[in-house]
């Protein structure tokens, strides 16, 4: 998985913050499983809200696995994944 990350500076920040609030998209179990199914090419998604407790429950599925046994759902420990380890250190890449 390839993907750009972006500097900047805090105003900026929080002129992007105000305008992904401004969506009506809200992100919550049933639209994460939905993202979690492999695409390729689909266009960035913003979302204004986010179910309380939806990033515990990712770190409680995934948080505690060895990065080899990180999985999507369906697929079995130890698979070759796209996952990238939310707890990867700064200069691991996100490219598998």
């Amino acid at each position: 998985m390839k993907f750009d990350a972006r500097v900047m500076t805090a105003a900026d920040f929080d002129q992007w913050l105000a305008q992904a609030r401004g969506t009506a998209q809200h992100l919550g179990q049933a639209r994460l499983a939905e993202l979690e199914k492999p695409t390729h090419g689909a266009p960035m998604q913003r979302f204004a809200s986010v179910d309380t407790g939806l990033f515990d429950s990712i770190l409680r599925r995934y948080g505690d696995m060895p990065d080899d046994e990180i999985c999507l759902p369906g697929e079995e420990p130890g698979a070759k994944t796209q996952l990238v380890s939310l707890a990867a250190s700064a200069s691991r890449t996100a490219e598998n």
